[in-house]
């Protein structure tokens, strides 16, 4: 069945001019010519998130703490057992020994200061205002831990009045995080964060 060159059209096979719009058939019948499908796009090769440097660098200074802690108290784990004994043998709660008291504060104390320098660094260099906003609230708690553990070794404050009051603390950070995160207009960059983890959650 000769197809018309012109609107399409099958006609029939003894047809000399189209019965629909009367162009004139050819001898040979024309053939149309698919068209050819694109191949579809090769799949995105998502690249290698970057190194997180400012992680590294905490993690270094979290190992240089831990090594001037043990290095000024190498019983360090000795006193840990003479604090945890009663409480595994005898299901006593016990004071801890003074001198891990001191490394206690000296650990955590060094660690918040030492933490506002990945704060900086995701600040000044990743441009994540609200990372460094989350990691210099968390340095200050870290701070304020040590602090409240100088108040417990002079005998000013409990354990109980201690516990309380780093529970206190944490709220009111995680409090302050939030209502930054609106007066500083971050909410965008940390919608944007969770749809960037969303596919790697799943």
């Amino acid at each position: 069945m000769p197809v018309c060159p012109s609107c399409g059209v099958a006609n029939k096979d003894d047809a000399m001019f189209c019965m629909f719009c009367g162009t004139k058939l050819t001898s040979e019948p024309a053939t149309t010519t698919p068209k050819p499908v694109p191949a579809p796009p090769p799949p995105a090769v998502r690249a290698p998130p970057p190194p997180d440097v400012n992680g590294l660098v905490g993690f270094a200074i979290f190992l240089v703490v831990s090594a001037v802690v043990f290095a000024l108290n190498p019983n360090v784990f000795q006193d840990l057992w003479t604090w945890f004994r009663p409480l595994v043998t005898e299901g006593r709660v016990t004071r801890p020994p003074e001198p891990l008291i001191v490394s206690a504060i000296l650990f955590f104390g060094m660690n918040g200061l030492g933490g506002f320098v990945p704060a900086y660094l995701r600040l000044a260099i990743a441009r994540r205002r609200s990372r460094a906003l989350a990691n210099g609230l968390s340095s200050l708690g870290t701070v304020v831990f040590s602090v409240l553990l100088v108040l417990y070794l002079e005998r000013i404050v409990t354990g109980p009045i201690l516990l309380a009051t780093l529970v206190g603390v944490i709220g009111v950070l995680i409090l302050t995080f939030f209502v930054l995160a609106l007066a500083l207009d971050l909410v965008p960059e940390l919608a944007r964060r969770e749809g960037a983890e969303a596919p790697a959650r799943r």
